[in-house]
């Protein structure tokens, strides 16, 4: 019989629906919304799982969210909320939220304001996600903002900017994330960055962020023999698909919400019996999803083979290079 790992982390998507339409978006925006996470979370808290994030879609858009959001808090030691922050600007919905023992407030932001209005489709949407900010830190809440990285907002001067922007703010967690064009970005290539763009980047922000003490993390996998030695630190070896997964709207484990590899439904299967009987799991635990010559090269325990959902996503296969491999 197949051990398993534990599951450390699990996010949840509450809602397809959001209230921007960011050009990079992984998701759909279609109007669907879980009509049951109580039951989703209950299955999830029985397999003992430790750290629930609460996503979407913009996940204060589903009806019942405080209510979910408390419930949850009484099951996980840690729940956190990946938001654009905008629906977390109004006073009153602040009040209520803030209540709750949340362990980290994720609001992203994508850049100074035109750029960030333009990136997200939604002209204002910038003050609200800074109101949303201040709001947080002044409270006292653990707060970290995630910038989506594309060739709108990579420039060094843009990323010191935005780094200006959230120290302003009290932000002293800062990730990145690699445009993967999948869900609405699959028809938004021309936000795509290359490994030269992404490295410089990588260094505009290290230096931006090491000056304000603010912490900078690689939210997605990148290939360590792509990224030149001072920044191999910075490498993220993904364990989306081992010992973290993405649930969808209708119940469906994923192995991560970018790829949106199916390994069955929560509503119908516990987890641990659903993971033991999953092909998909097998193959990410004996490395089967990975390309041959990263199972062998010396840094695989550094990067894993970098991004499997940049693989699918440019590539049409699951076990293909990342496109930022070395030897792609």
């Amino acid at each position: 019989m197949m051990d398993l790992l534990p599951v450390t982390r699990v996010e949840l998507e509450l809602t397809e629906l959001c209230n921007q339409r960011c050009m990079f978006c992984y998701n759909s925006c279609q109007p669907v919304t879980c009509d049951h996470p109580e039951t989703l979370l209950e299955s999830l808290s029985e397999a003992g799982v430790f750290e629930i994030i609460l996503t979407g879609g913009e996940p204060s858009m589903h009806p019942r969210f405080l209510d979910v959001l408390k419930y949850a808090t009484s099951l996980f030691p840690r729940v956190m909320v990946q938001s654009n922050g905008v629906n977390f600007a109004d006073e009153v919905f602040f009040a209520q939220l803030s209540n709750h023992p949340i362990f980290c407030l994720n609001f992203s932001l994508h850049g100074p304001e035109e750029t960030h209005d333009k990136l997200t489709g939604t002209i204002g949407g910038f003050r609200k996600t800074i109101a949303a900010l201040h709001s947080a830190t002044s409270a006292g809440i653990r707060t970290a903002s995630n910038l989506v990285l594309t060739s709108l907002n990579s420039t060094p001067a843009l990323l010191a900017e935005t780094v200006e922007i959230l120290d302003d703010a009290g932000v002293h967690e800062m990730t990145l994330t690699r445009f993967i064009p999948c869900g609405l970005g699959q028809s938004a290539l021309e936000l795509a960055t290359n490994p030269k763009v992404f490295s410089q980047a990588i260094d505009a922000l290290r230096n931006a962020t090491s000056k304000k003490g603010m912490s900078l993390l690689l939210a997605n996998a990148t290939p360590s023999c792509r990224l030149p030695a001072h920044q191999r630190d910075l490498c993220n070896r993904c364990s989306f698909g081992f010992d973290k997964f993405y649930v969808d709207v209708r119940g469906n484990v994923l192995t991560c919400g970018m790829a949106r590899i199916p390994l069955g439904n929560l509503f119908a299967t516990p987890l641990r019996d659903l993971l033991r009987t999953s092909d998909v799991y097998r193959d990410f635990i004996e490395l089967n999803h990975i390309p041959q010559h990263c199972r062998i090269c010396p840094e695989l325990s550094e990067c894993g083979g970098g991004c499997r959902a940049a693989a699918l996503a440019h590539r049409g296969q699951i076990t293909d290079d990342d496109p930022f491999c070395f030897t792609a």
